[in-house]
């Protein structure tokens, strides 16, 4: 990316003709914004024809080298630049009118190029077991979509934002309300970046008061017929949600009761074999929820000796 450059309109007299020349300069490299590795950079740019430049970087005077060709410049800093920021200035003159370009970059190791969970947050714990999920991208560098997992089952490529202004090191990417199980929960995001398979990862706690699913439990294997249990607060009322990952069909279910013990259970009069998110919420008072996702499998053939894809 180049830099900001001045233009001014010079009339210069030759004999009888006037002549009007557009003066002009750039820095190509380092552009503005970036960052070298190389302590003692050759800096580059574009100038008018046939006009000299000169070259300060943090004030310095850096005179090695000098246009190369016609229209372009060249000049090594006269000095090792330290780590950290650094600003080079180019000016051209003819005439007594100046024009200058200036590029703001860093020098030291490359950035690291990070991808990043930033909700849930890692470590934390929430009542909430329906959150967004959210995290940063490096803007250079993002070569792959970013998927995402929760309790190792993926859900889908997260939406990106791209990067917008000048400098800019990082995007935001996200994805819709994630459903969480009572208890302890990982969300892993993943994403090639420049060249690297990199991962991010968020282990936080949903306690979602007494409301729980025992069976199946999360990231189970189970054969059908399904059931669902759990416990609950005695006698209240719950509603649950079942839905497939093969399919997108959910099933709702009407308003159940759990007993005096606080247990409760729920045979769905339809399940799908594959991968199933189930969720069950409080039908009134606090909007508290438990899921698992589960896989469910045909049940096995009696007296027989294989077993179904999926089982163990």
């Amino acid at each position: 990316m180049q830099s900001k450059f001045t233009k001014v309109l010079l009339i210069v007299a030759l004999t009888s003709n006037v002549i009007v020349h557009a003066l002009s300069v750039t820095i190509s490299s380092p552009a503005n914004g970036s960052n070298t590795t190389n302590h003692q950079p050759v800096v580059t740019g574009t100038v008018s024809p046939n006009i000299g430049v000169n070259l300060t970087i943090d004030g310095v005077i850096s005179q090695e080298g000098n246009r190369q060709t016609p229209g372009i410049w060249k000049i090594k800093s006269s000095t090792v630049l330290a780590n950290g920021t650094h600003k080079a200035v180019v000016t051209a003159t003819i005439n007594g009118q100046t024009v200058k370009a200036t590029s703001t970059f860093t020098v030291g190791p490359a950035p690291v190029q990070k991808l990043t969970i930033t909700s849930p947050k890692n470590g934390s714990t929430t009542t909430n077991n329906q959150l967004a999920i959210t995290g940063t991208y490096p803007c250079n560098g993002l070569e792959s979509a970013i998927t995402v997992n929760i309790n190792a089952v993926p859900v889908g490529n997260a939406t990106i934002s791209p990067c917008r202004r000048l400098g800019e090191r990082f995007g935001l990417w996200h994805l819709p309300a994630g459903r969480f199980i009572n208890g302890l929960n990982i969300v892993t995001a993943t994403a090639t970046i420049s060249g690297k398979k990199v991962t991010a990862t968020s282990k936080f706690n949903v306690l979602a008061g007494d409301l729980a699913i025992n069976s199946p439990e999360n990231g189970s294997i189970v054969s059908d017929p399904l059931v669902i249990a759990g416990t609950a607060k005695p006698n209240s009322k719950l509603k649950l949600e079942l839905q497939s990952f093969e399919t997108g069909k959910t099933y709702i279910s009407n308003i159940f009761t759990a007993n005096a013990s606080g247990f409760w259970s729920f045979t769905p009069p339809l399940a799908t074999l594959g991968r199933n998110f189930v969720q069950v919420v409080a039908a009134s008072g606090p909007e508290i929820a438990a899921a698992s996702f589960f896989t469910l499998v045909a049940p096995l053939t009696p007296n027989s000796n294989t077993c179904n894809p999926g089982c163990r």
